[in-house]
């Protein structure tokens, strides 16, 4: 049998969270750029796994049998032709079940949300070992954690773990902000048996893939394909089709640090406010510079269930505290409805009046400015849209600070509809039990 694996010092230190016996970790994901060698180590960790441990079961998945098959299961076969343990295994080609003469096993798996199956009660009573899943990104984070507690096929008879290993690209959404970085760009609080592993492909120890790699790389014309999949930017993304802001592209309109470079404390400040309480409330803080033609996007303040901000006055508090140090005059706009009462809010007030209060509440003064009747979505979604691709619109440009995550998410993976509206298909929130547009 020759083994032939040489890792690289970023796959060894995957390579010991998932071997050493007394690794705190179950759970590791190694993200980051393409071409890091993610793929290759999981396959040699998965083979190696079931050649040391007899009747052992592991499991490689993707979302889907055929991106399994056509991809992670085609470099696992390809690792044992190379190291010659085809006499070893028996490989089911209609199963795609690979059985080692140790009666160890790989099995194929795909993980994908299904409407008939919103509890994965497919997996059943399944027991594993360990799991290797591919492109993590594109699985919702209940498929991973069924699967993380079907993880106990022999690990305590062996003193090991059931442990997990899933690799991806940088991504906006629940893969970054549970391991990467939380809302603000910061390190988020892993729990004990996490860790996240950064790659590039710079981390892939074959030299001579690796330079052909980086120079089709560095030829993209996209800067955020570049920035994402060449150095793995978690805050670069790439737009997708069939989205509602089509104009919008990161490269072009995310911008670092633009409060701190741009904001103007004198100037007019527009706070502008969404009335949904989940996921969250938002309120979004914009500047209108008319000789430079630019309109900047500096903040989005969020009002989160968790914290108990997700009342209008609460957000506006939070807004207000944001900006204690604004000079200039504060205008409070947002969606029309807010004027109407509601029973959210006491008798003669409604939405825009508890804004007031909130803002008072920090000692800052706000001027209403809001239009009578908000246009129809399709059109406002076009005006917008026209902004952004840099047509008819007098020249006007709009800038948005890179920390204003969840509404860089919105504008480039907001879907639109049939009709030309957004796609208002709403999820569940898996403490609260709500339903909301995602």
């Amino acid at each position: 049998m020759n083994i032939d694996f040489k890792p690289s010092p970023r796959q060894y230190e995957v390579w010991k969270a998932l071997t050493e016996h007394d690794s705190p970790y179950t759970m590791v994901l190694a993200g980051g750029a393409a071409g890091g060698g993610k793929s290759y180590l999981g396959s040699v960790w998965l083979i190696t796994s079931c050649l040391k441990y007899p009747d052992w079961r592991a499991v490689v998945a993707r979302k889907e049998l055929k991106s399994v098959r056509e991809s992670t299961l085609n470099t696992i076969l390809s690792i044992l032709k190379d190291w010659k343990l085809q006499d070893d295994i028996n490989y089911n080609q209609v199963t795609g079940v690979i059985k080692f003469s140790n009666g160890s096993t790989i099995t194929i798996k795909e993980m994908a949300d299904l409407p008939s199956d919103p509890n994965f009660e497919r997996f059943g009573s399944s027991e594993y070992s360990c799991c290797f899943v591919d492109e993590v990104s594109e699985i919702s984070q209940r498929a991973i954690e069924v699967m993380s507690s079907r993880l106990r096929w022999k690990v305590s008879e062996y003193g090991t773990k059931g442990r997990m290993l899933m690799s991806t690209n940088p991504t906006t959404n629940w893969v970054r902000d549970r391991f990467v970085m939380d809302k603000d760009g910061n390190p988020p609080e892993l729990k004990s048996f996490e860790t996240y592993i950064p790659f590039t492909v710079f981390d892939n120890p074959n030299e001579k893939f690796r330079a052909n790699y980086v120079e089709q790389l560095e030829r993209l014309s996209d800067t955020a394909a570049r920035e994402r999949l060449l150095y793995g930017n978690w805050d670069y993304v790439d737009s997708k089709e069939g989205v509602f802001y089509y104009g919008f592209e990161g490269s072009k309109h995310l911008k670092d640090d633009l409060f701190l470079k741009k904001y103007d404390r004198d100037s007019a400040l527009y706070l502008s406010f969404d009335f949904n309480i989940f996921p969250y409330m938002s309120c979004i803080a914009a500047q209108a510079f008319p000789d430079e033609k630019k309109i900047r996007i500096f903040k989005e303040i969020l009002g989160h269930p968790k914290d108990k901000n997700n009342r209008t006055i609460k957000t506006a508090e939070l807004a207000a505290k944001s900006f204690l140090d604004h000079n200039g005059i504060i205008y409070v706009t947002g969606d029309p409805s807010g004027i109407r009462g509601d029973t959210r809010s006491e008798q003669g007030s409604n939405d825009f009046t508890q804004i007031m209060r909130g803002l008072r509440n920090q000692g800052k003064l706000g001027k209403l400015k809001i239009i009578k009747k908000a246009p129809s979505v399709s059109l406002r979604g076009e005006w917008l849209n026209t902004i952004f691709e840099g047509n008819e619109v007098d020249g006007w440009e709009i800038e948005v600070d890179m920390d204003c995550r969840k509404l860089s998410e919105d504008f480039i993976y907001g879907l639109a509809s049939e009709d030309g509206s957004k796609d208002k298909t709403k999820v569940s929130d898996p403490d609260k039990g709500v339903k909301y547009e995602k």
